[in-house]
């Protein structure tokens, strides 16, 4: 069974640590590193939070196994870029 998940957020450049050469770079960043499953491991973990200032502690109730990714630039709105991702996820476990 193939389900695809949609996520649309902002990010701002002034939201960022260790600020990549652009937002759509660090989307690029994250999302390799969560279709690689780096989510699920400690160090994955700190890699992913220290994308963004404000990390929030992660909570891996399901897990999903990415077939693909796909990023789309939105619309510029003030300071911040949209971006679009396109999750092909494979399975999902609990």
């Amino acid at each position: 069974m193939c389900s695809t998940v949609v996520f649309c957020g902002l990010l701002s450049g002034a939201a960022l640590v260790a600020q990549p050469a652009s937002p759509r770079d660090l989307l690029e960043q994250f999302c390799k590193l969560d279709a690689a499953g780096e989510q699920l491991s400690g160090g994955g973990a700190v890699k992913i939070r220290e994308l963004f200032t404000d990390p929030r502690p992660s909570v891996a109730a399901k897990v999903a196994v990415i077939r693909k990714y796909e990023l789309s630039r939105g619309p510029a709105v003030n300071a911040a870029v949209a971006f679009y991702v396109i999750y092909d996820v494979a399975a999902w476990f609990s």
